[in-house]
């Protein structure tokens, strides 16, 4: 909730308290509460940006997607269409699987795509017409452009693809049939050798804001941009070589506005004489649209860096008074300051539970700030995942018998042997116990079970095992508050409450979760939950393979 300091100022604090009885009369409260300002700003800006890059990158009309060296990591929905592939099966893939052997020009597509990346990394601007293959198998034409951008030090490529199949067939009609130019929506212009323009169409009139037979006799290079990064011969000099081009270029109107254009031009023959077509599309508004896309990217990236530091900076500095707490408290218990009565043993225990939570909290944030930063390792060695999770329900056992919860653990009684990281997995067990605890009600159960792979059934969304590998399930399933389908697909993500924050009725920051899925898939694993509504409990999965 928010304060006022004494200067007027408005202030958001994180509040944590007990309420202290004697013989069941109230006495006090007891609480301390954190300074979180800057965490809230950051969260706020966080969305923000995040809302405006989804939005901008979601919603482009044209196919986008992300390039981490020769990987694809990320595509928005039109690049799902253009591909006929969802972005799960897009994601880790490289350019040249979505490409036939050879392009139209011979070469191989593997090492056409390296050269393009190597040269598109390097700063150089790439624009050029591609060959791909679905994942039908059906063949289509693009025209793709290479972006580089910069994120967290790192140089990634941002693919700009449309699919101009249909364009291409009605390029090589018009080679055929000269009159049906002007049927064609972008602007279309048609010159000799030399750049003097023998045909325009009605659309390229209408942008350049002449009359058709003015423009006809003038030269293209008259409309293009002074001192353009590429001029009319480097344009026409490389399609009469190559047959072909795509550019990128300014175009000047009548009356001196400036249009920027995407342009793709080819070599034609008519009357067996060379001539050189040129077909170009405003493109003022993907300028913008990309512009927005980058400010937005980077607004985020210099937001989440401000959280990331901060969790981090306040998670170190809570850990050093609260080891000071726990010795305290373990001193007071051994009677170092003098024997304890009944009464003070219990106020003892109260600051030491709550120690220990404000620890897993403290614990919590930093793994969380390491997931960040790319620091969150696991260390495997063989150990046994049955005796592993017994452990776990054993320890979580001391914190449900207070609220009469039972926690019982059903395994097969066989030991299977794994490579994992012991630590990291009881993290991710005991986090997952801990929330069934949270939403259950007093005197209530919650089941933990282990066993084969086989025994349970596995949603169509998991991949298969590899050969020989067995996998392993961990199901922790309560009677709790549950959650409705659309829940589901967000609750392992960082900070995720499912209830209003102003209304909570229960603890926790929403990063147990997160991290309990980071370390389950760092093993190689899956993890995922089911319910079947508010009010009818839930049920959460791990399936670990053995190695």
């Amino acid at each position: 909730y928010r304060i006022t300091d004494k200067n007027g100022g408005v202030k958001w604090v994180f509040e944590r308290g007990s309420l202290i009885k004697d013989e069941n009369k109230e006495i006090f409260i007891e609480g301390v509460f954190f300074d979180i300002t800057d965490q809230v700003i950051a969260e706020s800006r966080i969305r923000e940006s995040e809302m405006k890059y989804k939005s901008l990158f979601e919603n482009a009309k044209e196919g986008l997607l992300i390039l981490d060296g020769d990987v694809y990591v990320d595509c928005n929905p039109e690049a799902e269409r253009i591909f006929e592939a969802d972005k799960d099966y897009i994601r880790g893939k490289t350019p040249y699987f979505f490409s036939p052997p050879r392009q139209q020009d011979g070469r191989e597509s593997r090492e056409k795509t390296a050269e393009f990346i190597k040269r598109a990394l390097a700063g150089e601007n790439m624009f050029f017409e591609w060959v791909h293959k679905t994942r039908r198998g059906k063949k289509i034409i693009s025209e793709i452009r290479l972006d580089r951008f910069k994120s967290g030090g790192k140089f990634y490529l941002m693919v700009f693809i449309r699919d101009i199949t249909k364009r291409a067939e009605e390029k090589a009609k018009m080679e055929r049939d000269a009159h049906i130019l002007s049927a064609v929506h972008d602007s279309v212009f048609l010159s000799d050798r030399q750049g003097r323009l023998v045909y325009v169409n009605e659309a390229a009139a209408k942008e350049l804001e002449y009359k058709k037979e003015e423009l006809e006799g003038m030269e293209y290079n008259g409309i293009l941009e002074s001192g353009a990064k590429e001029s009319f011969n480097e344009i026409a000099g490389t399609t009469l070589k190559q047959g072909k081009y795509v550019y990128e270029a300014y175009h000047i109107s009548k009356s001196g506005k400036k249009t920027p254009v995407e342009g793709a031009a080819r070599k034609i023959t008519i009357g067996g004489t060379e001539h050189i077509l040129f077909v170009s599309r405003d493109i003022t508004k993907r300028k913008k649209a990309l512009d927005d896309l980058f400010d937005a990217f980077s607004d985020l990236e210099e937001s989440d860096k401000m959280k990331s530091n901060f969790i981090s900076i306040v998670s170190h500095e809570m850990r050093t008074p609260v080891t000071i707490i726990k010795g305290f408290t373990a001193f007071m218990k051994k009677g170092m300051g003098g024997k304890l009565s009944v009464q003070q043993r219990d106020f003892v225990d109260i600051i030491e539970t709550n120690t220990k939570r404000l620890e897993h909290v403290i614990n919590d944030l930093v793994d969380m700030s390491k997931i960040e930063s790319n620091t969150f390792v696991i260390e495997k060695q063989p150990m046994d995942l049955m005796s592993m999770v017994d452990s776990c329900v054993k320890d979580m056992r001391t914190i449900a018998e207070p609220r009469g919860i039972k926690i019982d653990f059903k395994g097969s009684g066989k030991r299977f042997v794994i490579d994992a990281d012991k630590g990291r997995l009881s993290q991710a067990v005991i986090n997952i116990i801990n929330n069934s605890l949270k939403f259950s009600a007093d005197n209530s159960r919650v089941v933990v079970t282990a066993g084969e792979e086989k025994e349970i059934e596995i949603p169509a969304k998991i991949p298969g095992k590899e050969k020989d590998i067995q996998r392993y399930y961990i199901k922790i399933a309560d009677s709790g508050i549950g959650f409705e389908s659309e829940v589901k697909e967000k609750i392992f993500e960082r900070f995720f409450q499912a209830e209003d924050v102003n209304k909570r009725k229960y603890q926790g920051m929403g990063i147990g979760l997160s991290i309990a899925k980071t370390a389950v898939e760092l093993h190689g694993g899956y993890i995922w939950c089911e319910s079947e509504g508010k009010g009818k409990g839930a049920e959460f999965f791990m399936l670990i393979p053995e190695k």
